[in-house]
């Protein structure tokens, strides 16, 4: 998979998570960036572009400046096909699905409500949005997609008509129109909506109060030194369902690099199916000094206010909207994953894990989750099927 970018020093931080949230969910996966400015971005190789000045006349107060129409040169690239995308785009699942799509020349979703509008002003029954397109490079090329757009950038010379206008003018009858989750835009009106959770691209579409808030979302900055812990190394995730209780996966649990449990999941008295070691003990409970002294965990992270125990991490202010299924909470369990796959490790290994089917063996039977089980397993079944984890 090849993802593209077109961006500026303005917008390397936004470029930064846009990339790393890529790479949690998609392990094989090439950037490239375009730019007029030559700077090194760990992880991709920057093509440079030398916009010809008679196109671009736009005055430092104007809303669109020159950058955001280099993504008329992305036919330049010497690739065949491209994943493009705004810096502002944060991904949440694999996009393999997305890459695989069929692409005759661009694929991107139709436009929120407001689109509906600009479709009426222009004369289209669709407008696209182009923070998110499929490219088919070759085909872009023989249609002269650069030169077309650049000549109709300079005929116009209207701010309003932005590089998503004039894509749309000149090329709307050859955009195949692909499912809105694969760049959805927050807190915009659409239609007929999705939960934000399950847009596999989320767009952090407006100014620069609403682009902030991605800088926050889903990178578990307060657990840095844990994530350097678990680089290039394999992990056991071990979960509290009491399926786990009859199976004897112990010995392998313990066989792994680094072993995550949560909350009152204590090894203590069955090692044959749960093990005995614990490296990472994530709480969203108070315990007791005893019970945290059964774990004896090397280290302790706080991930909800009702934990009131002193610990080496606290992430209970943790933006969790992005693992947020609907109106649910994430689990415990979810949350240590989704970490999980935010690092550099070599294996996620899942133990324990039933996503509610069966009640979790230290609680009531009778006890209710506040948390969304059935969302969670389809995302988690889904990085399964990406090779990011394996339920065991």
């Amino acid at each position: 998979m090849i993802v593209a970018y077109v961006c500026d020093e303005r917008y390397l931080p936004f470029l930064k998570v846009s990339m790393a949230s890529i790479k949690r969910y998609n392990k094989d996966v090439k950037f490239v960036v375009l730019s007029k400015t030559i700077f090194d971005i760990e992880g991709a190789t920057v093509y440079t572009v030398l916009p010809d000045s008679k196109y671009f006349k736009f005055r430092p107060t104007d809303r669109m400046q020159d950058g955001v129409y280099y993504k008329f040169y992305l036919p330049q690239l010497p690739f065949d096909k491209v994943l493009y995308m705004d810096c502002d785009v944060l991904c949440q699942r694999p996009l393999k699905t997305l890459w695989e799509t069929e692409c005759p020349f661009i694929c991107a979703t139709e436009s929120h409500s407001y689109g509906k509008t600009q479709a009426q002003e222009l004369g289209l029954k669709k407008y696209a949005l182009t923070g998110m397109m499929l490219m088919n490079l070759k085909e872009l090329r023989k249609a002269n997609f650069t030169e077309r757009c650049l000549t109709r950038l300079r005929t116009i010379q209207k701010i309003r008509f932005h590089d998503e206008t004039i894509i749309n003018l000149e090329f709307n009858d050859r955009i195949k129109f692909i499912d809105v989750k694969y760049n959805y835009c927050k807190d915009r009106k659409y239609e007929n909506p999705i939960r934000e959770c399950d847009a596999y691209l989320l767009h952090f579409v407006g100014g620069a109060n609403q682009k902030s808030k991605m800088l926050a979302y889903g990178n578990f900055k307060a657990l840095t030194p844990l994530k350097e812990l678990l680089k290039n190394k394999t992990v056991a995730i071990v979960g509290n369902s009491e399926k786990i209780l009859k199976e004897k996966h112990g010995a392998e649990i313990e066989s792994h690099d680094i072993v995550i449990r949560f909350n009152k999941g204590f090894p203590q008295g069955n090692p044959e199916a749960l093990g005995k070691r614990t490296d990472i003990l994530f709480l969203a409970c108070t315990l007791s000094n005893l019970e945290l002294k059964i774990f004896n965990a090397t280290y302790t992270v706080k991930r909800s206010n009702l934990c009131q125990n002193a610990c080496n991490f606290d992430i209970s202010k943790f933006d969790r909207c992005i693992l947020k299924q609907g109106t649910a909470q994430p689990s415990t369990g979810f949350m240590a994953i989704n970490f999980a796959l935010s690092t550099e490790c070599k294996s996620i290994d899942l133990y324990g894990f039933d996503f509610f089917k069966s009640p979790t063996y230290y609680n009531p039977k009778d006890y209710k989750t506040l948390h969304s089980g059935e969302s969670e397993a389809v995302k988690v079944k889904e990085y399964a099927q990406n090779n990011l984890v394996r339920i065991l």
